[in-house]
């Protein structure tokens, strides 16, 4: 799989992406069955590189409500009416009693889901403090 860097982050996008030139969306065209894992591949590992918890709350995204559905340390997946025009956006979370303002980078949307009305939103965080870091260990390490 190539790897390319994206010109405004410098952040590496893997080969089977690919960017919207008008809004500069990624969007992923990877063949992926609903484990997570690559079906068109010999890799069996999850493709992720931190544990994701399922956590139900209420974040803003760019100062707009959004569900968070599940988080990790390197990033989460939100629920929205809105899509975000930047690929950049600004969090704000309150987990456990404590707030965070975290940057995050769009890295996939689905369509809107016919049961909730809501479209899907993969983010990876850009450099999380590590006491956010620390807080989602600790709270997988409960589970």
């Amino acid at each position: 799989m190539s790897v390319n860097r994206d010109n405004n982050s410098g952040i590496k996008l893997s080969g089977k992406q690919t960017k919207c030139p008008k809004c500069g969306h990624l969007f992923s065209s990877d063949v992926k069955d609903n484990t997570g894992k690559d079906i068109d591949s010999n890799n069996t590992s999850e493709r992720r590189a931190h544990t994701r918890i399922s956590k139900q709350t209420f974040v803003q995204i760019n100062n707009k409500m959004a569900l968070l559905i599940d988080i990790s340390e390197g990033g989460m997946l939100l629920g929205s009416n809105e899509i975000p025009e930047d690929p950049e956006v600004d969090i704000n979370i309150k987990i456990q009693g404590k707030s965070f303002k975290l940057k995050g980078i769009v890295r996939w949307i689905r369509d809107r889901d016919s049961f909730s009305g809501l479209s899907s939103i993969g983010i990876m965080l850009i450099d999380p403090p590590d006491k956010f870091r620390k807080l989602i260990q600790s709270i997988v390490e409960q589970e």
